[in-house]
């Protein structure tokens, strides 16, 4: 979607069709959701084009674009429709907000299974030291969160149930009325439950991973004996404790002519979501013989588009409606999230998490304020063409539509181009493209 400035008013494209059409003003207020201002800049910028009203306005905005269109200032009238802040065209695809609108926090790297698909290399000899965070630095993230806009916490490790101070960490969530989710794959113990009890009222959601009910399939892909039925038994005891269950399951070439029985059973056991994630290339752990075959993928599209019985149930991702395009969803890297390592160091991406190269700061140093409105999370929010520099992006001439209105996926340039400035596999001119999914 692009808006163009036709001087009277503002037209709204979609896909080059108009769509409608809104005032100067709420231009002028667009142009500001876009750029990189701090809160206080953008109050000044408030002030000047509603004579002193800035404060007012800023409060009346939602933190993103899409909840905008809902408020009623068409009262307002625009004193100073001249400010020129940016050009006469923005993008309204990727707009970065005023503050993260999600965390992620990677409480320690400490996990249960061995899994063959996993992005941080688990699945690969890992002789790397256990790590988890601190009380102290959680605490100190927490204090911060508390101040921003943000309803739910996403922990994930390793497992976080494997951290020694867990029981400490969701009574510091629960102390400061955060709620939180997480994923495990750890056998369940009765301390365990127990602990998830005391705090269901503060868990979101668990996440249980499972990737087939048959034995030998799953084993292919976690170097854990009986882990499907494991995961069987955690998820009949969290239902049993009215914890909302999501199931998510790698889609690979192993497990995907039955994962349709896996959702109707789950769906049976009273599972409240189930998750298709694709087998996907990675930087830590990657074979193809995992990846399913187009093929597979168009009959497991038929069999879901005839079993309708499951509509809403399976939350399917776009692979499973145009893989062979490889058309996927808009970047939002620097746009809406941040992720937290045990170590403090911060991410604009959690496939990105795996190594510090690619940390856009430490909050033992910066605040997570100052690292949202750093010019480090630019580089990945709105990479300038100069960084593209050896790549065939840099005299290409769809790149600012690229950037603009996607977003490059920095992951999918890394195993491409050995680089985080490249093409990726949405780039409009690239033939040969990789297998990524």
């Amino acid at each position: 979607m692009k808006l163009k400035n036709n001087k009277e008013n503002v037209e709204i494209y979609d896909n080059n069709l108009l769509v409608g059409k809104i005032p100067n003003s709420i231009f002028e207020l667009l142009k500001v959701y876009f750029k990189n201002y701090d809160n206080l800049e953008i109050i000044g910028i408030f002030d000047k084009i509603f004579n002193g009203n800035g404060e007012k306005i800023k409060n009346l905005l939602d933190i993103r674009y899409k909840k905008f269109f809902k408020l009623n200032i068409s009262n307002i009238n625009s004193h100073n429709t001249n400010i020129n802040l940016y050009n006469d065209i923005i993008y309204l695809d990727r707009i970065k907000s005023f503050e993260p609108e999600s965390i992620v926090l990677v409480l320690n790297n400490n996990c249960f299974c061995n899994c063959r698909y996993c992005y941080a290399g688990a699945g690969v000899k890992d002789t790397c030291e256990i790590k988890q965070m601190d009380l102290l630095l959680f605490e100190k993230i927490v204090k911060e969160l508390i101040n921003f806009n943000i309803e739910n916490i996403d922990f994930t490790g390793g497992d976080i149930l494997l951290h020694t101070d867990i029981n400490n960490i969701f009574d510091i969530c629960a102390r400061n009325s955060i709620k939180f989710c997480f994923s495990t794959k750890k056998k369940l113990t009765k301390s365990d439950l127990k602990l998830i009890e005391s705090y269901k009222n503060f868990i979101n959601y668990i996440q249980i991973s499972i990737d087939s009910i048959i034995e030998d399939e799953q084993n292919k892909l976690i170097d854990k004996k009986n882990y499907s039925s494991i995961a069987i038994k955690n998820i009949s005891d969290l239902i049993k404790l009215g914890i909302n269950v999501r199931v998510n399951s790698v889609v690979t070439s192993f497990n995907i002519n039955s994962i349709i029985d896996l959702s109707f059973y789950l769906k049976k056991m009273g599972v409240n979501k189930h998750v298709y994630s694709p087998y996907a290339n990675n930087l830590k752990n990657h074979n193809k013989i995992m990846f399913p075959s187009y093929e597979q993928y168009e009959n497991l599209r038929n069999l879901l588009d005839q079993n309708r019985d499951l509509e809403g149930f399976i939350e399917k991702p776009i692979f499973l409606t145009n893989c062979e395009e490889k058309e996927y969803t808009s970047c939002q890297a620097g746009l809406t999230g941040l992720v937290i390592n045990f170590e403090g160091d911060v991410f604009v991406c959690e496939r990105l998490s795996v190594d510090k190269e690619y940390s856009i700061g430490n909050l033992k140093e910066k605040t997570i304020r100052e690292i949202w409105n750093s010019k480090d999370i630019e580089k990945f929010s709105f990479p300038n063409r100069e960084l593209f520099k050896n790549s065939d992006c840099y005299d290409c001439s769809h790149f600012d539509d690229c950037i603009r209105t996607r977003g490059i996926c920095f992951v999918h340039s890394l195993l491409i181009n050995k680089s985080l400035y490249g093409k990726d596999n949405n780039c409009k001119i690239y033939t040969d493209r990789e297998r990524i999914f």
